[in-house]
């Protein structure tokens, strides 16, 4: 008869052997990139093979170049994220805050563009 600690030793080296699906990937790159940002200033930036997405909170730089990498096909050669604070507002005597989000802007290669938008 196992002791107590014995099983808890077999259940986290069953998980730990535990593979990755490929749906669970798909969730975690969809959930790296929220949306691209659409504006004049970005279209500008396009044309010099510059993007700019809405991405997750909690996404770092590494995550969004993979992800860039893996979705569209060709490694960045630079990403920068900034992080926006929500806007104090007001409606009459309530007041509220819009949420916190983050940005990337990523470069890619001379010559090499992606589409951003299809599907938005």
């Amino acid at each position: 008869m196992a002791t107590l600690k014995e099983k808890k030793v077999e259940k986290k080296v069953a998980v730990s052997k535990k593979s990755t699906t490929v749906s669970s990937k798909k969730n975690i790159l969809n959930d790296v990139l929220v949306k691209p940002l659409i504006s004049e200033k970005a279209n500008i930036f396009e044309m010099a093979g510059v993007y700019t997405f809405e991405i997750s909170r909690k996404a770092t730089k590494v995550d969004v170049a993979n992800t860039i990498a893996h979705l569209y096909g060709v490694r960045p050669t630079k990403v920068r994220v900034m992080n926006y604070e929500g806007k104090i507002i007001r409606r009459g005597k309530w007041s509220g805050r819009r949420k916190d989000w983050k940005k990337a802007v990523v470069t890619l290669p001379k010559g090499k563009t992606i589409d951003i938008h299809t599907g938005v």
